[in-house]
């Protein structure tokens, strides 16, 4: 049996498969060498390096990288099916860590995310001052789910220094994974937290020709699927009026496909 240690900060190592003796790593780049047997081995904290699900579109752009132990269509947060999904622009790396950055979950563990109120990210909490029946069906079967548009952690997005190129590569190597997750598991309602994610959702699932240029919402069709897709600006930076109005919405889109 594999022999790993992994502390409550998250440093791991391995016994060297030879001589029993705790491996070192090298530089933070899952490469650890026996000083006792010169062995070298790949690892990560859940298994060997090869065992990570990679994606090298946007290798070298903005410091990012997804490397991680699900799919990058498997990113979401909360049950697969929920009838409702939360569509934000990336997940934030958090304040302490180096970039590039990738969590070490499996797809059960962002099942089970909102199981652990404790340790559930603020940027949730925003969403309780929008609807506090929308807020508690985070996670729970048959309630609200959350994903990104791009799947790789950064501080803040764009990432410093990424030119408006970089940007637009990011974005169009990233937004076939989101319509591969809404074909696969089409939610019924979409709330999207922001206007570069109006704009994407737009794109994948189209408008009717009629809807006007204000419209806050509308109901659109992916592969024969019916979607309502609700559209807010970014739900931390808008006002108390726009929150409560955003919120009257969605509980109306609710009520209309029965989740409340």
């Amino acid at each position: 049996m594999k022999e790993v240690y992994i502390d409550g900060g998250g440093v791991f190592s391995y016994k060297c498969p030879q001589c029993g003796e705790w491996m070192d790593e090298l530089g933070g780049r899952g490469v650890f060498v026996c000083s006792y047997c010169d062995i070298e081995e790949n690892h990560t904290p859940w298994g060997k390096l090869e065992e990570l699900k990679i994606c090298n579109f946007c290798t070298d752009l903005c410091d990012i990288a997804f490397k991680r132990r699900y799919k990058p269509e498997e990113f979401i947060v909360g049950h697969k099916t929920s009838p409702i999904l939360i569509v934000g622009l990336n997940p934030k790396t958090p304040k302490d860590e180096e970039e590039p950055y990738n969590d070490l979950f499996s797809s059960e563990d962002l099942e089970q995310y909102f199981d652990n109120a404790n340790a559930v990210h603020p940027y949730y909490g925003a969403f309780k001052n929008v609807s506090e029946k929308l807020f508690g069906l985070l996670g729970k079967e048959g309630g609200v789910a959350h994903t990104d548009i791009i799947k790789c952690y950064s501080k803040e997005f764009p990432p410093k220094d990424c030119t408006n190129k970089e940007i637009e590569i990011i974005f169009d190597n990233c937004v076939p994974y989101l319509a591969r997750q809404l074909k696969k598991q089409p939610p019924k309602i979409i709330i999207c937290n922001g206007a570069d994610v109006c704009r994407t959702i737009k794109k994948i699932i189209k408008p009717p020709a009629n809807t006007g240029d204000n419209a806050t919402s509308y109901i659109g069709n992916l592969d024969g699927e019916k979607i309502a897709v609700i559209l807010s600006g970014f739900i931390r930076r808008i006002d108390n009026y726009a929150r409560a109005r955003l919120g009257k919405e969605i509980e109306h889109y609710m009520k209309k496909y029965k989740i409340i």
